[in-house]
């Protein structure tokens, strides 16, 4: 499993107003930092559908990556639903897919040593 270090997490899209949809997306990142053992979490995208073989899907797209080892993979996090208006405290169910999915990245595409790159963080 992964280290005890703070995982930072940034948002590379418009952070929704709802507290339950942002809560969610940083859990769901967040978990899939520590569990690769990265430093970074970064979401692209909140809930949203995206065409797939077997229809729409609801997913959360990020990335995480290592800033030691300049290492990143983008992830997709497949939820069964869409998020309801409030989120419970607890993660909601997702589907048994590969969750994450995630696919090797190029870690200049993160944008973390892109000046130019505008994140965003959640306010707590």
């Amino acid at each position: 499993m992964g280290s005890a270090k703070a995982i930072t997490v940034l948002w590379r899209c418009c952070i929704p107003k709802n507290s339950g949809v942002v809560r969610l997306c940083e859990q769901l990142m967040k978990r899939t930092a520590i569990e690769k053992g990265y430093d970074v979490a970064i979401i692209r995208n909140g809930p949203h559908t995206s065409p797939t073989e077997s229809g729409k899907r609801y997913h959360i797209t990020g990335a995480v990556a290592k800033r030691s080892t300049k290492t990143a993979y983008s992830c997709h996090w497949y939820l069964t639903r869409p998020p309801p208006p409030r989120i419970p405290k607890e993660l909601p169910n997702i589907l048994n897919q590969p969750n994450p999915q995630l696919w090797p990245m190029d870690y200049a595409k993160t944008g973390l040593d892109d000046p130019r790159t505008n994140f965003k963080t959640s306010r707590k």
